[in-house]
């Protein structure tokens, strides 16, 4: 449902617009945060630990911020530090952060991802309330479609508790927002890659290519959808400017390349084939499915955006691993 997008005009905004963004040192949040300050908004961004503790990619994905954005160490979510933030009279809270810990483990703590993901929650709204912000936008995982609270699961799959732990946090926080008479919007990601990714798909498959190696896909049957984190980020920018009209986007949940992802890797390949002028191979073996066969979003993003140019974004990410 994106009532947001299809009643209400594509407005632009002045720039005194004041966002709290957690989750900033992650590959989706740097991103997040660095479109929605090209932007004209004002992106406060508080970070769970002390500035020693990111280093490596994380360290890199702070470098990668713009200098006007304001971020904070020290001042996790529920904090003293944090609700006492809020005297700064925030417009939006964007909760993009959340705890992921051993996220594809059964080692994962199901518990305390719930406690650190709604830590004082009450407090945060009434909080946020009090200084007249519109609402929240939670960042959902594409994972928790494949929660079915109405079922038993006795022996559920690694990935499971995240899942659960995300969707049980995402919908308490709905419900306390309506109760405080707050807009809520749920946005949900899916697979991106690019530039400052973990190293994942998009990251093994330049590697690979630049090193002009073949590759081995592990999961060639998954049908995903992937997406460019700039064209991830510039919708969620539209959903955020969506809170500023009187019909706020309530879900968005954005795609782009929806197939397996043995034919993206393929793809994949073949942008840089192109850009490079050699090509290699892209091998792969039987699998288990230990995820389900098929998890994707809907809603095409070059419908949702007007900067959809997919080519800058091969170039961009040529670029970076280069």
């Amino acid at each position: 449902m994106i009532l947001g997008l299809i009643l209400c005009p594509d407005n632009r905004f002045d720039l005194s617009k004041r966002i709290l963004l957690t989750g900033v040192s992650s590959f989706t949040g740097c991103w997040f945060a660095k479109i929605l300050h090209e932007r004209g908004y004002e992106v406060v961004c508080p970070l769970p630990r002390e500035k020693i503790f990111y280093d490596d990619l994380k360290k890199e994905r702070l470098e990668f911020l713009p200098s006007g954005i304001d971020v904070l160490f020290d001042c996790p979510f529920g904090s003293d530090l944090f609700i006492d933030l809020l005297d700064r009279e925030f417009d939006l809270l964007c909760l993009h952060g959340s705890y992921v810990h051993d996220y594809g483990k059964n080692t994962f703590l199901f518990s305390e991802a719930i406690s650190q993901n709604l830590r004082r929650v009450e407090e945060v709204l009434r909080k946020a309330l009090e200084s007249a912000a519109k609402g929240v936008v939670w960042t959902s995982s594409v994972f928790e479609n494949a929660v079915d609270l109405s079922k038993r699961n006795s022996r559920p799959p690694p990935w499971y508790r995240y899942a659960l732990s995300k969707k049980v946090s995402g919908i308490s926080l709905q419900h306390l927002c309506w109760e405080n008479g707050m807009e809520f919007g749920r946005f949900v990601i899916s697979n991106p890659f690019g530039p400052l990714q973990d190293r994942k798909l998009g990251h093994h498959l330049a590697r690979s290519f630049l090193e002009q190696k073949s590759f081995e896909l592990k999961t060639p049957h998954y049908v995903r959808d992937m997406i460019h984190v700039r064209h991830l980020a510039s919708a969620y920018h539209r959903m955020v400017d969506s809170f500023f009209t009187p019909c706020p986007t309530t879900s968005l949940d954005p795609c782009e390349y929806v197939s397996s992802l043995l034919d993206f890797s393929k793809t994949f390949y073949g942008e840089f084939s192109q850009r490079l002028g050699y090509s290699c191979d892209v091998s792969f073996c039987d699998m288990d499915f230990i995820e389900p066969r098929s998890l994707v979003n809907k809603t095409e993003v070059c419908n949702l955006i007007e900067d959809y140019d997919p080519g800058s974004c091969w170039d961009e990410l040529l670029r970076y691993y280069e």
